[in-house]
């Protein structure tokens, strides 16, 4: 098995750039193995990843919010090129008007995570 920090590579992205309020809004995050050797993820949940949205450093938003997981180890092994992708929406119901960072993380341990930025408006 390869080092998970030498070979992951991690991405995060929505459906678009911009949004009007109240629009619901497609994220991605990929994890893949860029490495020549298999890597093994390590979990301490059955938690697998988790999507949390920021404005001015503040959390409005966060996907495992209010969910059960199975508190039992897991392993996901990532064979060289491979990944895994999942998807989820975020309804900014009430949001203000503004640019929203948009992190994913796959929450092993140790974690990993990307970052995207999104602007919410009235007209786009």
């Amino acid at each position: 098995m390869g080092s998970a920090g030498e070979s992951i590579i991690v991405e995060v992205q929505t459906d678009r750039d911009r949004y009007r309020v109240g629009e619901p809004v497609g994220m991605r995050l990929r994890v893949s193995n860029n490495g020549a050797l298999p890597v093994e993820l390590v979990f301490p949940s059955a938690q697998r990843y988790d999507f949390v949205v920021f404005k001015d450093g503040e959390e409005v938003w966060r996907w495992s919010r209010g969910r059960v997981f199975a508190m039992v180890l897991g392993v996901m092994v990532l064979k060289p090129g491979e990944g895994k992708t999942f998807v989820e929406t975020w309804r900014p119901a009430g949001c203000a008007p503004g640019k929203y960072r948009v992190v994913g993380m796959i929450v092993c341990k140790p974690a990993f995570e990307a970052a995207c930025i999104v602007e919410i408006g009235n007209a786009f």
